[in-house]
């Protein structure tokens, strides 16, 4: 045997081959991940420097070859993530209930930052929901903090929440 001889057992050795498809596998799913609302990127577990790219492809223009290069490196940047565990959530639950479930929570978040901080609240939501009405949402807080009753704040913070809902659903 030759000191260039290395012992590989069968199941040590990946051919280079073998390595380029789980290069272009890891880039495919990069891509894939690029037509995701923020939101629903938000809840995989992706790594900061990843979800970042990803974002930054999104702004890109499409000429010149930017996106062929941001793809690859996004798919670089997959090397370090589970991209199993990724694609296993990505293909879990229909895409259309999984959305659906993922605004819902985020409207919920929303109203909680607004009732708890007001005015505040209402501008830390607006620059995450740019076509938020700050007026009509001031409006619909006063009407929380007016409520006499259980009941009635109740119902008014379901009537803001279903405002919350329905702008995360025209952006999603």
């Amino acid at each position: 045997m030759n000191s260039n001889d290395t012992d590989y057992s069968d199941d040590e050795f990946i051919s280079k081959t073998q390595l380029k498809k789980e290069a272009h596998a890891q880039q495919a799913l990069g891509e894939r991940l690029t037509q995701l609302s923020e939101p629903v990127l938000a809840t995989l577990p992706l790594g900061d420097r990843l979800l970042g790219a990803i974002l930054e492809y999104k702004r890109l223009p499409s000429r010149h070859g930017a996106l062929k290069r941001q793809l690859q490196f996004i798919g670089k940047l997959m090397r370090d993530c589970d991209t199993d565990a990724i694609s296993a959530l990505l293909d879990s639950e229909p895409k259309a209930q999984k959305l659906a479930q993922l605004v819902k929570q985020r409207a919920q978040e929303q109203l909680r930052v607004i009732v708890d901080s007001g005015d505040e609240g209402i501008q830390s939501v607006l620059e995450e929901l740019t076509i938020l009405d700050r007026q009509k949402t001031r409006q619909l807080l006063r009407a929380i903090h007016a409520a006499k009753d259980d009941s009635k704040r109740a119902s008014a913070e379901q009537r803001l929440l279903e405002y919350l809902l329905e702008l995360n659903k025209a952006i999603a």
